[in-house]
């Protein structure tokens, strides 16, 4: 048993991360850390992105290639992740193709966003794969909260760089 030094309760030795100082463990349980991590991760969040924007950008090609070379010596893992993946989500999978082909033939016409009014970047999204051509128009931006909402994802600030 040890006492957080954060939140001041006593835990169970599983309930602190291993560490290489003496004693083993971390000072803070495990709650308490991951609550400063995301704490250091929102305040910091800005600066990282327009950090890496720059560096992406900087390096755009020399990732491309990275990118291709990694595709083409790991063709075999990534078919068999990418049918494992629709096989887990196979009416999610069988959803979406049917959408995308009832739009390419005229049958599903997108519109605006149905939350902002948005016209760019419209995603169909299905409430129900059971009834693939039944869906809502949602911005990529209404669609992601939307979806974040529903995992309990903590909201992040959109940073904007010129």
């Amino acid at each position: 048993m040890k006492t957080c030094t954060k939140c001041k309760k006593t835990r169970d030795d599983s309930e602190f991360y291993a560490t290489s100082v003496p004693g083993g463990l971390r000072a803070h349980c495990k709650s308490c850390h991951r609550a400063a991590t995301l704490a250091r991760k929102l305040l910091h969040r800005p600066e990282e992105i327009v950090a890496r924007r720059a560096y992406n950008a900087a390096h755009r090609e020399e990732r491309r290639e990275a990118s291709k070379k990694y595709r083409e010596e790991h063709k075999e893992q990534l078919a068999a992740w990418q049918r494992g993946y629709r096989k887990r989500r196979g009416e999610a999978t069988q959803a979406h193709r049917e959408a995308t082909k009832a739009m390419a033939d005229g049958r599903l016409i997108p519109c605006g966003c149905e939350e902002c009014n948005a016209t760019d970047k419209i995603d169909a999204h299905h409430d129900d794969y059971s009834k693939p051509l039944d869906v809502r128009w949602l911005c990529r931006s209404c669609h992601q909260k939307l979806h974040a909402e529903r995992k309990g994802y903590i909201p992040r600030p959109r940073v904007h760089t010129p």
